[in-house]
């Protein structure tokens, strides 16, 4: 395979997390996240019922709905599918960045099954000497990886590695939110995690893009203090506003579980705090976006790709805040909720990829930002 289509799979992966995380806005919304009542199998089976008389004895009849557990069964199995597709492509990146490639894979291997048996034996309970020793397996495992990644382009496979150990976690954290019965903190957790998942993976695209890509491996020539500044605080208000955003739903799921007989004056009334901060918050945001734009339009070439990477980023702010009213007036539609999840998703990804464009050192892009303004 050509160097440069290494960067296709990796983007490849990005895409298919973010379809794990719509398909999960789907549930949430739908009402299905507890459509299958068990974890990891649904209703005592690992293929959901089609019928009634299908669901074991010792399981509530009561609690089946068709639509619902395989809404669910299609959620979990993306996740699944998702998680292997990335392993496959970490076995592969190990292998063409890593230069002992094959003693690098054996100790993933190793390291992966320890782990494996560790949380296996500690949720079992199953002599306590066992997970013990495992845990010093683990570490001298560990320990020996450490040095192999670290004459490699660790940039690029470090990163990956992270973000399918956190794929993982992803899986055991939505067995919580089923036992936990969707407590609107752990979904909340769910959908951080997510997010911190595609960053891993945006930081480890853009470095196997400067690699391979001569575009991206252009040396410096001038950059924008101002402009930096910039990036990172309005990465760090989009961490505000998704944090205030999953506030004020947990605290919306708390005081309507169903959301069948509320009104939108009575969301906000017994609610009132944590939605207009969010909304107020939005506002001042989509505004520092657009400051931002126009800023960005004086200093950077119109064909460089952070200036297409800021236009972007304008789009989806808009595209978001306009989500953001509808739920607002419309008394939160199914449709708009499930946007506003994605556009939020998409947007703090996009801020992150600026923000490591801009802060890596002797990053190829600084290169369109306009010498005239440096500071």
């Amino acid at each position: 395979m050509k160097s440069h289509h290494h960067s296709s799979l990796v983007f490849s992966a990005i895409i298919l997390v973010y379809f794990v995380i719509l398909a999960g806005g789907i549930v949430r919304i739908s009402g299905a996240g507890l459509g299958c009542p068990d974890w990891p199998r649904c209703f005592g089976r690992w293929i959901p019922p089609t019928d009634i008389s299908q669901i074991p004895p010792h399981i509530n009849t009561g609690d089946f709905n068709f639509r619902l557990a395989w809404t669910e069964y299609i959620n979990r199995l993306a996740g699944v599918i998702s998680g292997f597709v990335i392993f496959g492509i970490f076995l592969f990146l190990v292998k063409n960045y890593c230069e002992k490639w094959k003693m690098a894979l054996t100790v993933v291997l190793l390291g992966l099954i320890s782990l494996v048996l560790l949380l296996f034996f500690y949720i079992a309970k199953i002599n306590f000497l066992i997970p013990v020793i495992l845990s010093i397996i683990l570490f001298l495992i560990l320990q020996e990886g450490y040095y192999l990644f670290k004459y490699s382009f660790r940039k690029i496979t470090v990163p990956f590695f992270v973000a399918l150990l956190l794929m993982g976690y992803q899986g055991w954290l939505g067995s919580r939110v089923v036992s936990l019965e969707l407590k609107p903190i752990i979904v909340s957790m769910h959908f951080y995690f997510a997010l911190i998942l595609v960053a891993f993976l945006v930081y480890s695209w853009v470095h196997i893009r400067q690699k391979n890509n001569d575009s991206f491996r252009v040396e410096s020539q001038s950059h924008s203090k101002n402009f930096r500044r910039w990036t990172l605080l309005l990465f760090f208000l989009s961490v505000l506003q998704i944090f205030g955003g999953t506030k004020a739903r947990e605290a919306l799921e708390i005081l309507y579980p169903s959301r069948e007989d509320s009104s939108i004056i009575n969301l906000f009334t017994e609610n009132i705090g944590r939605v207009e901060v969010h909304k107020y918050g939005a506002f001042i945001f989509s505004l520092s976006i657009v400051i931002f734009f126009l800023y960005t339009r004086k200093i950077v070439g119109r064909n460089s790709f952070l200036y297409k990477t800021v236009f972007w980023i304008l789009i989806i702010t808009l595209l978001q805040h306009f989500t953001g009213v509808i739920l607002y007036y419309l008394a939160f539609p199914a449709f708009g909720q499930v946007m506003h999840l994605l556009f939020s998703s998409v947007l703090f990804v996009f801020l992150f990829l600026l923000v490591v464009l801009n802060y890596e050192p002797n990053h190829p892009h600084r290169q369109y930002l306009s010498s005239s303004a440096t500071d």
